[in-house]
C-alpha cells in the first residue's frame, strides 16, 4: 500500500492503523531483543509514523498505548575517551592534520561535526608569562550552540604546525 492510501485508510479506520502500526513495532521490537537494532533506532522508527499521520490529521489513534510496548532505552552512549596509551598508538603513525584534529578533539571534547565552522580566528592561546599554556576555542561560532572550549598547549602548538 502506498503512503496516500495508507493515510486514507488510517482516516477511515484509525483502529485498523493502530493495530498495523502496534504490529509492525511489535516485529521490530523483536529485532531489537535479537541485538539487530538498538531500542533508540526503534524509538526512531515510530517518530515518522507519528508525524506522517498527525499532519494529515488522523484522529484515534492511541499513542501512548503504542508507547508502552516499546523497550526503554539507554539514556547514555557507550563511547568513551580514549586512553593515554590507545591516543600515543594513534600518534606515532599519523600525519600532522591528523595529530592535530586528534589532540584537540581529545582535549576539548569537540564533536566532528564542530570542525565545519572553525577557522583560524576561533582559535586564541591563553598565555602566562609569555608562554602559551593553553587555547581557546569558540566552536560553533555565530550559533546559538556556540560555546567555548579549551585545548591543551600541546594540541595548539600541533594545530598552529598545520595551519
Amino acid at each position: 500500500m502506498d503512503v496516500d492510501g495508507f493515510v486514507k485508510k488510517a482516516n477511515a479506520q484509525p483502529k485498523w492503523a493502530q493495530e498495523i502500526i502496534l504490529d509492525y513495532l511489535l516485529q521490530q521490537k523483536e529485532r531489537v531483543q535479537r541485538k539487530e537494532i538498538e531500542p533508540n533506532t526503534l524509538r526512531n522508527m515510530k517518530k515518522p509514523i507519528r508525524l506522517l499521520l498527525e499532519m494529515n490529521d488522523v484522529a484515534g489513534i492511541n499513542w501512548k498505548k503504542i508507547s508502552w510496548v516499546m523497550p526503554s532505552v539507554r539514556k547514555f552512549g557507550l563511547d568513551r575517551a580514549p586512553t593515554i596509551e590507545e591516543l600515543r598508538l594513534l600518534l606515532s603513525d599519523s600525519d600532522l592534520r591528523f595529530q592535530a584534529i586528534l589532540l584537540t578533539m581529545a582535549s576539548s571534547g569537540i564533536r566532528i561535526g564542530a570542525w565545519d565552522g572553525l577557522d583560524c580566528g576561533h582559535v586564541e592561546p591563553i598565555e602566562k608569562d609569555g608562554e602559551v599554556i593553553a587555547a581557546k576555542l569558540k566552536v560553533y561560532a555565530g550559533e546559538p550552540e556556540e560555546y567555548m572550549a579549551f585545548i591543551t598547549a600541546e594540541a595548539y602548538r600541533k594545530l598552529q604546525q598545520y595551519m
